[in-house]
């Protein structure tokens, strides 16, 4: 699991400072210094670091340390991204597994058809379809 991913999901932020969170990358992790980049310049505000860093340190420990570095080009792994590529990845194990069974089988079978990811839809605690 990626860090960055699995600490955005136990943090909590004001709003102004989502964006933050949402379309950073995650440069460097070594458990008490974490290094972010991000293509949007606004986003490395003093304001926005300090209020993410607070609640990083309640996830990962009040050592931790966290810069935000400008830089003019991504690598495309930005918290966004990683999200979408993990819901894709859930989709497609339940699609898999909804295949495999006889019921569903003998239904496809049946009437000639096919299932696509685009057929599965995920659902939260609360039973509403998830989205990204």
């Amino acid at each position: 699991m990626n860090p960055w991913l699995e600490a955005a999901k136990k943090i909590k932020l004001i709003e102004s400072s989502q964006p933050l969170v949402d379309l950073s990358e995650l440069e460097s992790f070594d458990g008490s210094s974490m290094v972010l980049t991000t293509t949007l310049e606004a986003l490395t505000h003093e304001e926005h670091v300090s209020a993410l860093q607070k609640e990083l340190q309640k996830h990962f420990g009040p050592q931790l340390q966290l810069k935000v570095k400008f830089v003019s080009k991504g690598k495309g792994q930005t918290l966004k991204r990683l999200r979408k590529q993990e819901f894709i990845e859930e989709k497609i194990e339940k699609l898999d597994r909804i295949s495999k069974t006889k019921f569903v089988k003998e239904i496809l079978n049946t009437f000639g058809s096919t299932i696509s990811i685009d057929n599965v839809t995920l659902y939260d605690k609360n039973n509403t379809p998830r989205v990204i």
